[in-house]
């Protein structure tokens, strides 16, 4: 019983965010071509996915997306055309773990 307690104050721990730091504030931009594609599914019913994007440009970090099923055909096309996309991105940083990078919108061009 005490394990469970501890690993739920873990678990809510880890979903608290924190401030990022300035240069990461705000709406980020990149563009450049998409070199991988990582796709999870969530949950058990396989109604929402994961997708991890790596693009060729040094600077650009991985950048993931949660999405719904509906969505998930139209990524993995573009995923596999690897155009060159421009992408809408933000930071996050929770207390325990590296700062992420969530995207907001892809285009493609």
């Amino acid at each position: 019983m005490i394990f469970a307690v501890v690993v739920i104050a873990i678990l809510m721990i880890g979903a608290i965010k924190t401030d990022v730091p300035a240069h990461l504030q705000g709406s980020l931009v990149i563009q450049g071509r998409i070199v991988d594609c990582d796709f999870q599914q969530i949950g058990r019913r396989g109604g929402d996915f994961f997708m991890g994007i790596r693009l060729d440009e040094p600077a650009a970090p991985y950048l993931r997306f949660n999405g719904r099923r509906s969505e998930r055909s139209v990524y993995e096309a573009l995923c596999a055309r690897k155009p060159t996309v421009r992408v809408t991105y933000h930071a996050v940083k929770r207390i325990i773990g590296p700062v992420r990078f969530w995207i907001d919108d892809v285009v493609e061009g």
